[in-house]
């Protein structure tokens, strides 16, 4: 067969039958994907995909998400500040309350602060008693 006189459509039409012929429909297909021809220019195809900034766009991002994070870190800053004057602040007011109350345990006499022990231990006693009272009433009613 001569091909020179061949146009290019009827060499790939003869060149497609004959890997029909040897490696079958999906043999042909695999070694047609393997050997085809690509389009465009990668490297510069990969860049519109990637959309990668240009340095000095990349800088302005960067500067710009370090005056976000500053901002934020002066914003806890200022808040963890309140909080803790204001936990400054009640605790003051406990410890003035809790040495007003040591001012009066110390003015009251330690026999009263003894018969207040026993008389609620008492009242303990009672409330108990009371219970078992009100346990032994209700199936009765």
């Amino acid at each position: 067969m001569n091909t020179r006189n061949l146009t290019t459509n009827q060499i790939d039409e003869l060149g497609i039958e004959a890997l029909m012929n040897k490696l079958g429909t999906a043999g042909m297909i695999r070694f047609l994907h393997q050997h085809k021809m690509g389009k465009g220019n990668y490297s510069v195809d990969r860049h519109q995909w990637l959309n990668v900034p240009d340095v000095e766009t990349l800088a302005h991002q960067i500067q710009q998400a370090r005056e976000e994070t500053d901002k934020t870190l002066q914003k806890t800053d200022e808040t963890a500040k309140a909080i803790l004057q204001d936990a400054l602040q009640q605790a003051e007011e406990v410890h003035k309350e809790l040495q007003r109350l040591d001012e009066i345990m110390k003015a009251i006499p330690r026999d009263k602060i003894q018969r207040a022990k026993d008389t609620n231990k008492e009242l303990q006693k009672i409330d108990e008693a009371m219970e078992t009272i009100l346990k032994c009433l209700r199936p009765i009613t």
